[in-house]
């Protein structure tokens, strides 16, 4: 329903996965998690197997806003800002002084205005930049790049702030590990973040691209899976995985790409969660998403526009 062509790729159950089958094994954890690492290596093993420039890896159960390539334009607007040379500069420079490694452990840029972004040099490539390697842009927390964060050396901190998004809920009612991140920061109603990744929890979406797909899989599918994967990623992209400078992850906070959440026994709504959600849903939603594609099904097959608002502005 929103002209998106997808590939899907058969799941894996964690317990049908022999320990001898897991790098560098020593302590097993949950099998949910193993068959989530498992099956996002067998992505990305196609992706290199198949030369694939870039793909979209998404999980079964991700929901996004109807008006999802309106808000990717913006993204790669964004990233674009963030990772390529100011045109017509010489040397090459960017319009973050902190990319691409941060020239001290304190420096914390000016927000790039959205309405004013900056003139960059057209990418080449994609057009999300030339310089990325993951763009997370499906999560369920991701912290700010603060002096703070993990590998603050490594981590650039510029960020392209774009107020109002009005895809984006009201403060009160974004939702994420990180629940705090807006009026943290000091931002403002309807505002969304683009800026590099640090401490991310959730692996619902992600873009990777060739280069990148082939790292991961040293980096992450031959190294010991000791925790869920989006902990291995997160270290991946802020340079603590696999011995190389911080990765150029991209992201937006809000995620464009969130779980949704079905009506019914909470227990159902993955295979990780099934250990310890326990309580039944009254209603399907899905966190951070207004115009959810999900939600508004019956609309859309039937040619409507009305589309019902999840979080409606208060």
């Amino acid at each position: 329903m929103s002209n998106i062509k997808f590939d899907f790729i058969d799941g894996v159950k964690g317990d049908e996965v022999p320990n001898k089958a897991i790098p560098k094994f020593k302590n097993r954890v949950k099998d949910g998690e193993i068959g989530c690492w498992r099956a996002h290596m067998n992505a990305i093993q196609q992706i290199v197997r198949e030369n694939i420039s870039s793909a979209l890896i998404l999980e079964d159960d991700v929901d996004w806003d109807i008006r999802i390539k309106e808000q990717l334009y913006d993204f790669a607007r964004s990233s674009n800002a963030l990772t390529q040379p100011l045109l017509n500069s010489h040397p090459p420079k960017s319009a973050d002084p902190t990319y691409p490694v941060p020239p001290d452990a304190k420096t914390i840029p000016t927000d790039i205005s959205f309405d004013s972004l900056p003139s960059t040099a057209l990418p080449v490539h994609s057009p999300y930049g030339d310089n990325w390697g993951l763009l997370w842009i499906g999560h369920s927390g991701m912290n700010i790049p603060t002096p703070s964060s993990p590998s603050p050396e490594k981590i650039p901190r510029g960020r392209v702030v774009r107020t109002p998004d009005n895809t984006v809920p009201q403060i009160q009612h974004l939702r994420s590990y990180y629940n705090d991140w807006a009026e943290r920061f000091g931002y403002e109603h309807h505002t969304r973040v683009v800026h590099h990744a640090a401490r991310a929890i959730g692996s619902a979406g992600y873009a990777v691209t060739q280069a990148a797909a082939r790292k991961l899989l040293y980096a992450v599918a031959l190294d010991e899976v000791d925790r869920g994967l989006d902990f291995m990623l997160g270290e991946y992209c802020e340079g603590r995985k696999g011995g190389w400078k911080h990765a150029d992850c991209l992201t937006t906070n809000p995620a464009l790409f969130n779980r949704h959440l079905p009506a019914g026994w909470m227990g159902a709504d993955g295979d990780i969660q099934s250990d310890y959600k326990t309580g039944f849903r009254e209603k399907a939603e899905t966190d951070n998403v207004r115009w959810s594609t999900r939600l508004n099904m019956e609309v859309l097959l039937e040619g409507g526009t009305e589309f019902v608002d999840q979080w409606p502005d208060e």
